[in-house]
């Protein structure tokens, strides 16, 4: 049987670290989902 598995993609701008952190870390381990976190980082 296939398993299902979902590809999630977190953006967020140079000051949305601590934001994805504390999404990630209230996500269950046993979803059936890869992340990308994709951060626009500052030029400085």
């Amino acid at each position: 049987m296939p398993c299902k598995l979902f590809i999630v993609a977190i953006g967020a701008s140079a000051g949305g670290l601590e934001a994805i952190s504390r999404l990630v870390g209230t996500l269950p381990a046993e979803l059936p989902c890869a992340y990308v976190v994709l951060q626009h980082l500052s030029p400085s």
